[in-house]
């Protein structure tokens, strides 16, 4: 039987935030043995200090995880902190593996990571992949779909790209004591029961759809011919000036009314909808995030097809609160096992929207499942599961459950 329990710490430095979130889990686990670690910290540590930390004080266990803008469990949201998930249980099996240069060479950089993982496991059905990555590259889309290719068979994928809490300058990834930039950190969970995935968000076209005429890589050159942002300023003015108070001139490099813009009108594509439970607005959301000037170009978090058309999103409070309910259900009414915990992978965009609310969000999935809950806010969300709008996302939620 699987265990799995959370711990999470505001402390002076890394160690002793590390040292007291490692306790408070351990005090709740029954088996002792713990198979691997899940770790999130905020860029206001040192990593290292706080990997050594943790490693030495679960007994050598494996580590994943990754640098956050906000951290959560059942207790709670916190800015600011580390939080683990310890997992235990005989049924249970980790590997894991970390490609660097993952900005210029995505797929060495997965293939890397993959060539660490075992080809061959026991109960290959029920494996899950855990996909940390930098959530600064660009490469969102790669990091799914080069490492579905990769694994050469049918998997599960869940994860988020690492954070540095919106300082967009550097965020890291875990693997045992390292933390690196620039890279990307696979998990492989086998166990002799299926792990579920599920997404959901609350977005929603406010806009007929936007021709992409002009893009390379994850840049939006323009959008109807006209240089990308002033065309998306030109769309939302309206709705911005009424719903939230902020003229779009004011809209400049650097300023508090750019980053709450974006924050709250995203990019949408338009995808199938799908069969079985799960988000069915027929859109993937794109953020983009990494715009932090107004030269004419948007920056997103993954690569954009030229040529393609995407729609302006915007989600009120209310539809991604929910999101997070409906993913968590749709998770639990999946899973044909009891639930030994949760790890959440939540945008730090939703966060930006909900606020001082952020917290009914964490509530929400702890409602609906009852079991430990990790989670972080991140720079995007990994999805790979039958029946639901598998890939990479913004402005999601995204909920994977572990089976006791």
């Amino acid at each position: 039987m699987a265990e799995f329990a959370t711990g999470i710490f505001k402390g002076n430095n890394g160690t002793e935030s590390a040292e007291e979130a490692v306790k408070n889990a351990k005090e709740k686990l029954e088996n002792k043995d713990i198979k691997f670690s899940i770790v999130i910290s905020s860029s206001e540590y040192n990593y290292q200090e706080v990997l050594e930390t943790v490693e030495r004080e679960t007994g050598n266990s494996k580590i994943i995880g990754s640098s956050s803008l906000g951290e959560f469990t059942e207790e709670g949201p916190k800015k600011g902190s580390v939080a683990v998930g310890l997992v235990s249980g005989d049924e249970i099996s980790f590997y894991s593996g970390m490609g660097k240069n993952f900005t210029e060479k995505p797929e060495e950089a997965i293939d890397k990571a993959v060539n660490q993982l075992p080809e061959k496991v026991d109960n290959p059905e029920n494996s899950t992949i855990l996909n940390f990555h930098d959530g600064l590259a660009g490469n969102g889309t790669q990091a799914v779909w080069n490492t579905v290719g990769a694994l050469n068979q049918n998997i599960k994928m869940a994860g988020g790209s690492a954070a540095d809490d919106f300082k967009l300058q550097e965020t890291m990834v875990f693997k045992d004591k390292k933390a690196e930039t620039d890279a990307i950190v696979l998990g492989m969970i086998t166990s002799d029961k299926p792990f579920k995935i599920s997404v959901a968000h609350g977005h929603k076209p406010v806009t007929p759809p936007l021709e992409i005429t002009k893009a390379e890589g994850n840049i939006i050159h323009e959008l109807n011919n006209k240089p990308a942002i002033k065309e998306w300023k030109k769309h939302i003015k309206e709705d911005a000036r009424e719903n939230m108070g902020i003229d779009v001139e004011d809209a400049v490099e650097g300023s508090k009314e750019l980053s709450i813009l974006i924050a709250m009108y995203e990019f949408g594509s338009k995808v199938k909808k799908w069969k079985g439970k799960g988000d069915e607005s027929g859109y993937k959301v794109r953020w983009p995030g990494l715009t932090n000037n107004t030269d004419g170009a948007m920056y997103l978090t993954c690569d954009i097809n030229e040529g393609s058309s995407i729609h302006i999103m915007k989600g009120p409070k209310e539809e991604q609160l929910k999101a997070a309910r409906r993913a968590a259900k749709t998770a639990k009414e999946n899973m044909e096992d009891d639930i030994a915990g949760a790890l959440v992978f939540e945008c730090g965009v939703r966060a930006t929207i909900l606020g001082d609310d952020f917290y009914k969000a964490v509530e929400a999935v702890k409602d609906e499942i009852d079991a430990p809950i990790l989670g972080f806010e991140t720079y995007g969300e990994v999805c790979v599961e039958e029946n639901q709008m598998s890939g990479f996302h913004n402005t999601t939620t995204v909920v994977m459950l572990i089976p006791k």
